[in-house]
């Protein structure tokens, strides 16, 4: 009978919670495609070591222990190339998102998890920052020329959107303008007509930017 043959990923769990540890390694054991040899740093000290010595794929932060969040971004400005999955007991929407935007992949809340859960957070976590860097790579290669074609597009694509509803809204103010209102109704809608007007004019300003071409854009 022939062996299946399993994938190895390297994770490294950052926490000093015995409990923690405990949950991830059962969670993770379980897995039949998969093999997540699982090493663990209980302070920020180890990390640069073990990332350099094990070619770590995955890093699981424990929120939940006694590492804090600052303590997270100042390992995230450090290590920005492995992906990262929090781990916190907090079911707080804003932590999540103060994680996210911090380069966090996930934000798990420890006392939902399930062993399929995290293993598909772990995989979908690689292959997003696989992709990321796939296309980084696929970037630099790209001529100045390229590039500028690239932001150019992108820069009109966003014009198109904003102008729409902003002409929209323009209409809206002058058929407002034409009715009868009191007071406070004429004031909010200058307030309106003025910062619609700012907007349109930074449009604009997006569109002479996308429209230059020469040696001095820089990319």
């Amino acid at each position: 009978m022939q062996k299946k043959i399993v994938e190895i990923i390297r994770v490294l769990l950052i926490t000093n919670s015995s409990k923690t540890i405990s949950l991830i390694k059962n969670l993770l054991n379980v897995s039949s495609s998969y093999f997540f040899n699982i090493d663990v740093a209980s302070n920020l000290k180890d990390i640069p070591e073990k990332l350099t010595q094990k070619s770590i794929d995955i890093v699981l932060f424990d929120f939940s222990s006694r590492l804090k969040f600052n303590q997270y971004v100042r390992f995230r400005k450090k290590e920005m190339k492995t992906p990262v999955i929090v781990l916190t007991s907090t079911k707080n929407k804003n932590v999540a998102v103060d994680f996210i935007k911090k380069g966090a992949q996930d934000c798990l809340f420890k006392e939902e998890l399930k062993d399929k859960q995290i293993e598909k957070s772990i995989l979908y976590a690689m292959g997003r920052v696989k992709f990321y860097n796939h296309l980084k790579r696929e970037y630099h290669c790209l001529s100045d020329q390229e590039k500028h074609d690239i932001l150019e597009d992108m820069f009109l694509g966003l014009t198109h959107n904003l102008n729409n509803p902003l002409f929209n809204i323009k209409v809206a103010i002058e058929t407002l303008k034409q009715d009868k209102l009191s007071s406070e109704q004429e004031k909010a809608v200058r307030i309106i007509e003025k910062k619609v007007d700012v907007l349109v004019s930074k449009v604009r300003n997006i569109i002479s930017f996308s429209s230059f071409k020469g040696d001095m854009m820089v990319i």
